[in-house]
């Protein structure tokens, strides 16, 4: 009787052992699902949008609010025994220990009038230069951010829904690669200028480096832009501020940045979309002057492009399901994952976290 005791209670501190280091197992398991669940939970709702502004549907944006988890643990110990008179005595013992989640998942829409004027307002010159100094190449920002530089269009209309006739863009992109040209070179940089005449305040500036002006690139961007030659800082200044400005015309900068809907709107006519919906009209088809169909891959190829396939793809970083078809982001075009990196970005600097939102909708999850 005494053996029978001694096992029982060396089985309960084993039990209990066991309970003690299975909340931190169940903690480092859990933690790590939800992180990679949310991730691309985030992913595959940003592509959606994307793809319902191809088809000019509206795009709608939950945020999950909150994710609570409760966990159950449950032991079970069974234990025997038998005594013959030719034998000892013989102990059986069994049990085990389970535990099961039951998470809580709210959802609340992005919506309502302060949300859609930061969806709608263009992007300040200031988001524009943390996005750059954050790493993101300038060519990158400027593709999809920027839709005039000075006189140089980018694609404007593109900042809507899919326009019927070819956009004007090619001058924009020559201006844009005689910057790279100067970037890589370390011969041009945007940066942060502080002015200290009367109030303190600051202003972003196209810095250029002594040496700039032995390069090509340099003269072609200043012909395109009608920018004053030999100097070396040139201000940026938003559309529309120029009666401000008391330097000539040459001396600075005037962009036109788009809205975060804008982007959206511009890197959606970058999603390829099945033949019959083409035939059918259920997207917008883009046509020169020629009456071609207009390929929108020479506008975003480098920087952005979204596939699709009847079948669910395999080597996809992000896919979604739409409208019968699958649309996805191939996992190896590191281009428009880095892109689709900085538009989320982007979303999260215009997105203002309501204040204590009350739940719309409750999902209890099933074990």
């Amino acid at each position: 009787m005494y053996r029978l005791a001694s096992v029982v209670l060396v089985a309960a501190v084993l039990l209990g052992t066991g309970c003690e280091t299975l909340g931190s197992r169940a903690l480092r398991g859990e933690r790590g699902n939800y992180n990679i669940a949310l991730q691309q939970s985030n992913d595959e709702q940003l592509l959606l949008n994307l793809v319902r502004l191809r088809y000019r549907d509206n795009p709608v944006f939950l945020d999950v609010g909150n994710i609570t988890t409760q966990f159950s643990l449950e032991t079970t110990l069974d234990a025997g025994i038998e005594a013959e008179e030719s034998a000892g005595d013989i102990f059986s013992l069994g049990g085990g220990v389970t535990y099961n989640t039951s998470p809580t998942i709210q959802y609340t829409p992005l919506s309502g009038e302060d949300f859609q004027q930061r969806l709608m307002t263009p992007l300040g010159l200031d988001r524009m230069l943390l996005l750059y100094q954050a790493g993101w190449s300038l060519k990158r920002v400027f593709t999809v951010l920027v839709q005039r530089l000075n006189n140089l269009e980018n694609a404007v209309r593109a900042s809507g829904p899919t326009p019927g006739s070819a956009p004007e863009y090619e001058t924009f992109q020559q201006a844009l690669e005689a910057m790279r040209g100067l970037e890589r070179l370390g011969l041009l940089e945007l940066v942060q200028e502080n002015l200290l005449d009367g109030e303190p305040r600051s202003r972003v500036v196209l810095s250029l480096k002594e040496g700039a002006w032995d390069q090509p690139q340099a003269e072609l961007l200043a012909r395109l832009l009608g920018l004053s030659r030999r100097k070396l800082l040139y201000p940026i200044i938003p559309r529309g501020l120029v009666q401000g400005v008391d330097v000539p015309q040459g001396d600075y900068i005037m962009v036109e940045t788009r809205s975060p809907l804008g982007a959206m709107f511009f890197l959606s006519h970058a999603v390829d979309t099945p033949e019959d919906d083409q035939r059918t009209g259920k997207v917008t088809t883009t046509r020169t002057n020629a009456g071609q169909a207009f390929d929108w891959h020479d506008v975003t190829s480098e920087v952005f492009e979204v596939k699709t396939s009847a079948i669910r793809p395999t080597q996809a970083s992000t896919a979604v399901r739409y409208r019968g078809a699958w649309f996805y982001i191939a996992d190896t075009n590191l281009e428009t994952k880095s892109s689709f990196a900085m538009l989320n970005q982007l979303l999260i600097l215009q997105s203002k976290p309501a204040e204590a939102p009350p739940p719309v909708l409750t999902l209890p999850v099933g074990r």
